[in-house]
């Protein structure tokens, strides 16, 4: 959309049509219908036809277009050899004028720029969501993610309640929830609203992680559960057993805390109808 910025990564030239280029770019801020600056819009990278893109930042060029026009005139074909030479610069001094001469971009872009700055300076503290777990508890310190630890605490003393991790909660509270966890201000789980839907909560933490870029039980180790699920009963437990000792150290913390807390729900089943098999069927897809 118009009004976007993206961040360039390349310049492309099909091979098929050497005048036609273009440029390949991440989009980092975008705009709604109504021209409002989205800055929760996850990174997208794509090719922008270079006639399209005008070029920005604190140290500012001409726009591409532009620029892409002098770099042509600066340009002569030559029938000998097939070569392309260099056409000399006819006055330097006009040339070194030229290049001290400082481009500005409009006072918007400017807006925008700082917008983008602001964003990224915003960004140094870890998100929680979308970010690897060995990574996060690395940069934080953490033993498990503390949003593990407050989601959890709020469920076994508020969410013993019929379907907990079955049921959704209101997606705007899940929202709410989210943003408060990843703007790094703790979001207050115990507030009455959130009390009257603690199943927010409770898709909250299946939320984070389902995001995970790893997941829980990891990638590396995923054909190894199966060949542990086909034993039979004796080996089975043990060769299970073996495999969760192989996570990384992170991954197998934040395991034994999950599971612990399971453990306890399933003890519960008389009061929320969800035994150990239900809680596997909730559970199983956002850990794999």
């Amino acid at each position: 959309m118009v009004g976007d910025i993206v961040s360039i990564i390349e310049k492309v030239t099909p091979f098929n049509n050497k005048e036609k280029s273009w440029w390949k770019a991440k989009l980092t801020i975008a705009k709604n219908e109504n021209g409002k600056i989205i800055l929760d819009r996850k990174f997208e990278v794509g090719l922008f036809p270079s006639e399209c893109v005008k070029i920005f930042d604190d140290k500012a060029g001409p726009p591409a277009d532009q620029q892409l026009l002098a770099e042509k005139k600066d340009t002569v074909s030559a029938p000998t050899n097939g070569h392309t030479f260099l056409k000399p610069t006819a006055n330097l001094a006009s040339q070194s004028k030229k290049s001290t001469t400082e481009w500005h971009p409009p006072r918007r872009d400017r807006s925008l720029v700082r917008t983008l700055l602001r964003r990224h300076a915003e960004r140094q503290t870890p998100l929680v969501f979308g970010t690897d777990l060995v990574e996060y508890l690395q940069k934080t310190g953490e033993d498990v993610p503390l949003i593990l630890k407050k989601c959890v605490e709020v469920i076994e003393m508020h969410g013993i309640v019929t379907g907990v991790y079955r049921q959704c909660g209101i997606q705007s509270n899940i929202q709410k929830l989210r943003n408060g966890f990843d703007s790094g201000h703790l979001p207050d789980l115990r507030d009455e609203a959130i009390l009257k839907d603690i199943h927010s909560v409770s898709s909250l933490l299946k939320q984070y992680f389902r995001q995970l870029p790893n997941p829980l039980f990891t990638f590396e180790l995923y054909p190894e559960f199966l060949g542990a699920y086909e034993k039979t009963d004796e080996d089975q437990a043990n060769r299970f057993k073996d495999v969760i000792g192989r996570l990384p150290r992170e991954h197998y913390r934040t395991a034994k805390y999950l599971i612990r807390h399971l453990t306890k729900l399933c003890q519960c089943t008389h009061l929320t109808d969800m035994n150990s098999k239900n809680l596997a069927i909730v559970w199983a897809p956002n850990l794999f």
